[in-house]
C-alpha cells in the first residue's frame, strides 16, 4: 500500500505567483523522508509548481510506472490527470450552485456563517475544535468559502492589499472575507 502526499509549491494564477503555507510544501517530504526516504511508501509528486500540466502528468507517470502492477502508459496517466481536474471542477462548481441555492430557500431569514482559514484547518474536526458544530447547534447556517462565487470586480476594494500577498491560502480568505463582508445576513468566521 501506498499515501500519496503531493507537494504544492505555489501557483500561478493571471499576473500572480502564490506561494502554499509551509506545510504543503514540506510536510510530504518530511514524511516520506521520516518513513525511509526513497525506499518509502509514501508518494509525494510535486502537484502545483510553475510548470505547465505536461510537467505534472511526467511526474506523476514516473511515480506510478514503477509501482503499479500492470503496464501503465503516459497516456492513461494523462488522461487519468485530466478526468481528475474535470471531476474537481464539476464538484466546485456545484458547491457554488448548493451555496446559491441555500441562499435563495432562506431568504431574509436568520443568519448564516462563511467558516474561512486553510483547508485543513476548517475541515478537519480535529484542528477546528468543534467551531461548526457549535453553529449547526445554534441553527446557524454554515458554509465554506470554496462555495462563493465572486469575479475580479467584487475584490476591487482589496486589490493594492492582494497583489502585496504571496501566500496562497492567505489570499483566498481575504478574498473571501471580502465577498462575505459585502453580503447581508452572512458573516465571515475565520478558524
Amino acid at each position: 500500500d501506498y499515501v500519496f502526499l503531493p507537494v504544492y509549491l505555489e501557483n500561478k494564477a493571471k499576473d500572480t505567483r502564490r506561494h502554499y503555507c509551509y506545510y504543503t510544501q514540506y510536510l510530504p517530504s518530511l514524511t516520506s523522508l521520516a518513513a525511509g526516504g526513497k525506499n518509502s511508501t509514501i508518494l509525494t509528486p510535486v502537484l502545483r509548481y510553475l510548470y505547465t500540466t505536461f510537467h505534472t502528468k511526467m511526474q506523476l507517470y514516473r511515480m506510478l510506472k514503477p509501482i503499479t502492477r500492470r503496464s501503465i502508459g503516459f497516456l492513461e496517466i494523462s488522461q487519468a490527470y485530466d478526468h481528475a481536474l474535470n471531476a474537481e471542477n464539476e464538484a466546485k462548481r456545484q458547491l457554488k450552485i448548493h451555496f446559491r441555492k441555500q441562499l435563495e430557500k432562506r431568504g431574509t431569514d436568520g443568519l448564516g456563517v462563511v467558516f474561512l482559514g486553510r483547508p485543513y484547518n476548517v475541515l478537519a474536526k480535529s484542528m477546528n475544535c468543534g467551531i461548526p458544530e457549535i453553529f449547526n447547534s445554534l441553527e446557524v447556517d454554515t458554509y465554506y468559502q470554496d462555495m462563493l462565487s465572486y469575479s475580479d470586480e467584487d475584490l476591487v476594494r482589496i486589490k493594492p492589499l492582494l497583489k502585496e500577498l504571496h501566500w496562497q491560502y492567505a489570499a483566498n480568505i481575504l478574498e473571501a472575507a471580502e465577498v462575505v463582508a459585502q453580503m447581508e445576513r452572512l458573516y465571515p468566521v475565520y478558524i
